[in-house]
């Protein structure tokens, strides 16, 4: 029972450390997503975040394997959820495009530290890059209905960040 609770302890920290990662590059996500496929952006970033939550509970499993084995599983994943989610095609490959790195770096995460893998000062070029997000948004005539969600996401990385 304690090793099953551990386990799932460390799913759950490797999967909030991935979900940091994003976050991190939100406002740069959050771009594409609004430039290219503005009405299924929420499908784009929970799609993400499952194969990332994919790729750490299959990467305990999957890290011993060949590599060739990890890219083969992580593209048919991937290639199985873009069909799944959508019947727009951009959002589709963009799906597929990210969520085929979101599974490699959840299996990455399983065999790595995640100062490793994520070092300590990409935390703070993703304050730099919420600060001039918000300055391009508020000027930009396209972006700035958006703005709101980008200030919330800042603010909600800052406190994260001061935290971690």
């Amino acid at each position: 029972m304690k090793d099953s609770r551990r386990v799932l302890k460390t799913v759950f920290i490797k999967w909030f450390q991935g979900m940091l990662e994003i976050l991190a590059f939100f406002p740069i996500l959050y771009t594409i997503g609004i430039l290219l496929i503005e009405n299924e952006v929420f499908i784009w970033f929970v799609s993400l975040s499952g194969l990332y939550l994919m790729g750490v509970l299959l990467g305990g499993y999957l890290f011993e394997k060949p590599r060739y084995i990890r890219l083969l599983l992580g593209l048919l994943i991937a290639l199985a959820v873009s069909m799944v989610t959508s019947h727009h095609m951009l959002t589709k490959i963009l799906v597929f495009l990210s969520g085929n790195i979101g599974f490699h770096r959840g299996v990455g995460l399983q065999g790595s530290r995640w100062s490793h893998v994520f070092p300590p000062s990409a935390l703070w070029v993703g304050l730099i890059i919420y600060f001039l997000s918000g300055v391009i948004y508020t000027f930009t005539i396209v972006l700035n209905p958006y703005f709101d969600v980008l200030a919330w996401t800042g603010f909600a990385y800052l406190i994260i960040v001061l935290f971690v």
